[in-house]
């Protein structure tokens, strides 16, 4: 997969873009709720003991001309799994 899905809205065009994802702790997800119920409610999709991966999408927007970058995604500072906002934007052809 390249990380790029684009669908036309009208005249306008929009281009979801993976920046990567995140390893989260599932206790994030619902502080209300044991641990068990949590992990069953997400039916086997952990990526580690208590960990689930968490998609980090960015929305362009392209009108005409104009483009609209809405977030700038996590960058590297958080974990190596993301950052690659500068990478899926060259695969979408935007320099």
């Amino acid at each position: 997969a390249t990380g790029v899905h684009t669908v036309a809205i009208g005249t306008m065009q929009l281009t979801v873009l993976s920046d990567g994802f995140l390893d989260i702790p599932t206790r994030l997800l619902n502080r209300d709720m044991e641990q068990a119920g949590i992990e069953a409610a997400l039916g086997g999709a952990l990526s580690a003991p208590g960990q689930i991966q968490y998609g980090v999408n960015v929305a362009l927007i392209r009108h005409g001309k104009e483009l609209i970058l809405i977030d700038a995604g996590a960058g590297s500072t958080w974990q190596p799994t993301v950052g690659r906002l500068s990478d899926r934007l060259a695969a979408a052809g935007i320099d």
